[in-house]
């Protein structure tokens, strides 16, 4: 599995160490200071090469408020819907040829296009992006 860099990353991503979620809160050039979000007592600084992507599940996906359409498309639930003026919104297509995610990125001004992604930190990032928060 290819590591993660450590400039895919921000402060405020969630990845996986040791099979448990980690939530960043530094970065620094070759570790990442994180704290285990299921249990805040653990926390420590991270070689970035021990830390890896959480993959896509249904429930996950659930979680983070994106339900099934139909098919394999996938809905943000309207209680999750950011409030702003900005009406972008991505629908996701999962799953996508086993390695991920399409997600369609519908913009306010009517354009569109799509990107792959393989982990939740690539989604967190494309989401904080679009609408200036946390999803």
């Amino acid at each position: 599995m290819k590591s993660i860099e450590t400039s895919d990353l921000r402060i405020g991503n969630i990845v996986d160490y040791s099979g448990r979620a980690f939530l960043i809160n530094e970065i620094y050039k070759e570790s990442v200071q994180g704290v285990n979000i299921f249990d805040e007592s653990d926390s420590g600084t991270i070689p970035i090469e021990e830390i890896t992507g959480i993959q896509f599940t249904e429930k996950l996906l659930n979680k983070l408020g994106w339900y099934r359409a139909d098919g394999i498309t996938f809905k943000l639930s309207a209680d999750r819907v950011p409030n702003s003026n900005i009406k972008n919104h991505l629908d996701i297509e999962f799953p996508y040829d086993n390695a991920g995610i399409r997600v369609w990125m519908h913009l306010k001004d009517g354009y569109g296009s799509a990107v792959y992604l393989k982990y939740l930190h690539e989604l967190q990032n494309l989401f904080r992006a679009l609408h200036f928060r946390e999803i």
